[in-house]
């Protein structure tokens, strides 16, 4: 981009306030937007987010803020100058807690995998060691669902009302935790899924690399080189019609060498002789 037509200042803190200068960083920006306060148990501490997700959320505003400059330049001519601050980005995406403050004039509690309206929703234990599947229970019809699939323990008729069934989300959940014990976690889910709830083993890693899902998707890729043990990654999530995406294998070191200098107009002599000088190489330095 031209910074004569759009310049950004993406700062952790802005370009002005008493804040301007501080060292920022993901963790430090969780900490200060108030995320940091709001993650975690209702009997535990404040919890960073499992990554620097005020980076994340910080790129991405810096992205749409840089395309609104440039439409804005297309509209006047005018140069146009963006003062981001990752700070007030990261606290834009907790807008339900900043609303549940401003409105109730309470601090949000710590809720772990529950939700402050839905109810039950959360993660359950199943059979096996450290396997769980996940349970989100929306309105009451599903409700009503899940009391016909697990049975007349849920059948208590005062939690037909959401906020009874909130009120005593634990008794809920012990009852649903007795169900998932005696199933795997993707038995589970299949059969909350059969009757229409929202529900997903949760997955490990290597779960997710075996799942049918990702086979039929691609969504891992082979990066090895010819000659070396498979090395499996993550391919593109985006599938163009028309263009199709290619992963390839990052280059040896020197693999090129010989191309591009010949491009570059250098006889075969001169590139055998930068080669026997060291110049150039193919294996890293002893």
């Amino acid at each position: 981009i031209n910074p004569q037509i759009v310049t950004i200042d993406m700062s952790g803190y802005g370009a002005t306030g008493p804040d301007a200068h501080q060292i920022s960083w993901g963790p430090v920006l969780d900490a200060a937007s108030g995320l940091a306060s709001a993650t975690g148990y209702a009997d535990s501490g404040p919890y960073k987010q499992g990554i620097a997700f005020p980076d994340v959320v910080g790129g991405l505003h810096g992205t749409v803020a840089t395309l609104g400059a440039l439409w804005q330049h297309l509209v006047d001519a005018a140069p146009v100058a963006v003062d981001l601050s990752q700070l007030e980005t990261t606290i834009a995406v907790a807008g339900d807690l900043v609303l549940e403050t401003s409105l109730r004039g309470s601090q949000p509690g710590r809720r772990g995998a529950r939700s402050a309206d839905h109810a039950p929703v959360g993660v359950y234990r199943c059979s096996g060691d450290d396997v769980w599947v996940t349970l989100s229970v929306v309105d009451d019809d599903d409700w009503r669902r899940l009391v016909g699939l697990v049975g007349s323990g849920l059948g208590r008729p005062e939690w037909e009302d959401l906020a009874e069934r909130i009120g005593d989300h634990d008794e809920i959940y012990a009852i649903v935790s007795e169900w998932t014990a005696i199933r795997t976690n993707h038995s589970a889910a299949e059969e909350f899924q059969r009757v229409g709830l929202s529900s997903s083993a949760v997955m490990t890693t290597r779960d997710v690399m075996e799942d049918p899902q990702s086979a039929v998707r691609q969504l891992f890729v082979d990066l090895a080189r010819p000659g070396e043990e498979p090395q499996v990654f993550p391919g593109l999530a985006m599938k163009f019609t028309r263009t199709p995406a290619m992963v390839a294998p990052a280059p040896k070191l020197g693999e090129h060498n010989d191309s591009i200098l010949a491009e570059l107009g250098f006889s075969a002599a001169e590139r055998i002789e930068l080669a026997v000088a060291g110049t150039v190489a193919t294996e890293p330095p002893k």
